[in-house]
């Protein structure tokens, strides 16, 4: 594991890098195989304390690990790829999005707000007020 790469030396604790600071990614853990030996070294010590282990990916780390070390890989977490999967359609599936998305879901939204409207029509009828007997008469 590396941190970012903007991640700089401090040296004096201000939290800002200074003149001086060295700026790269910094190794942070190591995962060692060697013959049928496993061996995960982290460059902190407490990561796996009560306090960190609360914070982001520290928990899952911590499990990862420990299931890697006990060789149990079926049961870490998805490992992430960079690989962009590109998606492929068929000249017969592009007209058909391409149809449906310009003339079927217009038709669909337009249909079904003639429906609604339909309905609310029918089922309100217009109320009507009592007219007076002086109603209408000039004074």
């Amino acid at each position: 594991m590396r941190s970012q790469p903007a991640t700089f030396e401090d040296q004096n604790g201000n939290f800002k890098k200074d003149n001086g600071e060295l700026q790269r990614a910094f190794d942070l853990a190591v995962a060692i195989t060697k013959g049928k030996g496993r061996m995960f070294v982290v460059a902190d010590s407490d990561f796996i304390s009560d306090a960190a282990i609360r914070v982001g990916g520290n928990g899952l780390l911590a499990l990862d690990t420990v299931r890697w070390l006990m060789g149990d890989e079926a049961f870490t977490g998805q490992t992430n790829t960079e690989a962009d999967v590109p998606i492929t359609h068929t000249r017969k599936q592009d007209v058909a999005w391409f149809y449906s998305s310009i003339f079927l879901m217009p038709a669909l939204v337009l249909g079904v707000g003639v429906v609604v409207t339909r309905r609310r029509r029918r089922h309100k009828p217009v109320a009507v007020a009592p007219r007076s007997p002086n109603q209408g008469v000039a004074s």
